[in-house]
């Protein structure tokens, strides 16, 4: 396969050994052509923005998660060891409107582009989330509580430990303390005199992780599902030829490349040897290129791009868009 000069490239095994200041030398990727690396910049382009996207969730996953390992960690009620899980429960929370703002601003800032489009996408948010609002309590619960600690509150008033099932609790009547709405003051009169915080965590989570899903459906079109592929195969070549590296270069300009920055560096590693056997190696920290005003490049990161691709494939491949797609339909 024919190369184009300075389009991708990779640094040369020998460079393994090279010393913190040594120039590394740089070889000429073979694997893929002119209009190969020009589809996948574009394809790279394309699935930035559902990457950003799908990565909405991870803040208030993580928050979650968070929160519940101090939870289950916690081994005394001194004031301490309560106020950090209060934090980290306020915290929660706090992503959990996050996420929902976040969506909101996004579609407000597609219809500004695209009316049509945008409009499609702002019916099915308000579907989804009605929907989950309407048959998920803890859903209602987590926003209310939002707005609590907003007000100064602290989240816990019982603390139970048992060293095996640790609870936390806020009194029902006390959330009734600040404005919410009237149907939001139904459910809160509805629960229990104490309310398990960690109960409305988990499943206020677990509705909040089918809004979203709902919402990346709806961007799962066949379009989307082809780029991912180009992405996915693309992955396959690098590591089949025995390369196996952190980041790829794609070079946009076939201008010398002069700056290579020692500070912060790239992992790599061979997976085969000369005679093309498998290897296994620990990945070694090299030089990473630095944009020079003679150039201009893309440095992907494949472990996070593939990790993502391989995702929304699966998704793509089970068909579950197809439902939204039909129901949301442009034409």
């Amino acid at each position: 396969m024919d190369a184009f000069p300075l389009r991708g490239l990779v640094y040369e095994e020998k460079i393994l050994d090279a010393q913190p200041g040594e120039r590394g030398s740089l070889k000429q990727c073979t694997l893929f052509t002119e209009k190969e690396i020009e589809e996948l910049i574009e394809a790279i382009s394309f699935m930035d923005k559902l990457f950003r996207n799908i990565e909405r969730s991870i803040g208030v996953e993580s928050a979650y998660n968070e929160f519940l390992y101090e939870l289950q960690k916690l081994k005394t009620v001194d004031r301490y060891s309560v106020a950090r899980v209060d934090r980290l429960f306020r915290a929660y929370v706090m992503e959990f409107r996050l996420f929902l703002d976040h969506w909101k601003k996004y579609i407000s800032d597609l219809k500004k582009k695209d009316k049509r489009y945008g409009s499609i996408y702002e019916k099915l948010y308000k579907d989804v989330t009605s929907e989950i609002y309407d048959s998920c309590e803890e859903y209602v619960l987590a926003t209310v509580l939002r707005n609590y600690v907003v007000h100064g509150y602290d989240s816990i008033d019982h603390c139970y430990v048992d060293g095996h099932n640790n609870r936390i609790h806020v009194v029902r009547d006390n959330l009734l303390r600040v404005n919410i709405s009237n149907s939001a003051k139904v459910i809160v009169k509805q629960q229990p005199e104490i309310i398990d915080l960690g109960v409305v965590a988990e499943k206020s989570l677990a509705a909040l992780q089918k809004v979203q899903e709902n919402l990346i459906n709806y961007q799962l079109t066949d379009e989307v599902g082809q780029v991912v592929l180009k992405l996915v195969n693309a992955k396959k070549r690098i590591d089949d030829a025995g390369i196996q590296s952190d980041f790829w270069m794609l070079i946009v300009s076939s201008a010398p490349m002069e700056t290579l920055d020692y500070m912060n560096g790239l992992k790599i590693c061979r997976v085969t040897d000369e005679n093309g056997k498998p290897v296994q190696e620990k990945p070694k920290i090299l030089p990473r290129i630095v944009k020079d005003v003679h150039i201009d490049y893309r440095a992907l990161n494949w472990d996070g791009y593939i990790a993502i691709a391989l995702y929304v494939k699966q998704l793509w491949e089970k068909g579950y868009w197809e439902d939204i797609q039909k129901k949301y339909a442009l034409t």
